[in-house]
């Protein structure tokens, strides 16, 4: 399938239970590769290359295999195996910006308690 200028995200192919080999290179498919493809054990080749695929390479199955699987051309992808030499992900802060703003807020009431307390006991000193 590849060249045939395809757009759009990968389709669903999870029902294909003995594909071997999965060519979709030279298209215009993007979004993420589907996580799905990783359990396909009967995979043993794929070819993704030349498209606008993005975001984390999936792990397990063909992915652990650098020779079986080609990705160049997807300039939005990271992650995966080292011998793919794709770019590290960027981390996700786990804490939610509640948190942040939790702090800001406790930060400006204690110094407003200290500047109140300051000016309370200005007239005495």
């Amino acid at each position: 399938m590849q060249g045939n200028l395809f757009q759009g995200t990968i389709p669903y192919l999870g029902n294909l239970r003995s594909l071997q080999i999965l060519d979709l290179s030279n298209n215009s498919l993007d979004g993420q590769i589907p996580l799905y493809l990783a359990n396909i054990s009967s995979l043993l080749n794929m070819n993704l290359s030349y498209n606008n695929l993005e975001g984390k390479v999936p792990a397990g199955g063909v992915f652990t295999n650098a020779s079986a699987i080609e990705l160049p051309g997807n300039k939005n992808l990271c992650g995966g195996i080292p011998e793919l030499h794709l770019h590290p992900c960027p981390m996700q802060s786990k804490k939610p910006r509640k948190h942040t703003a939790l702090k800001l807020i406790l930060a400006v009431t204690i110094f407003l308690s200290f500047l109140a307390l300051f000016l309370a006991l200005l007239p005495i000193i």
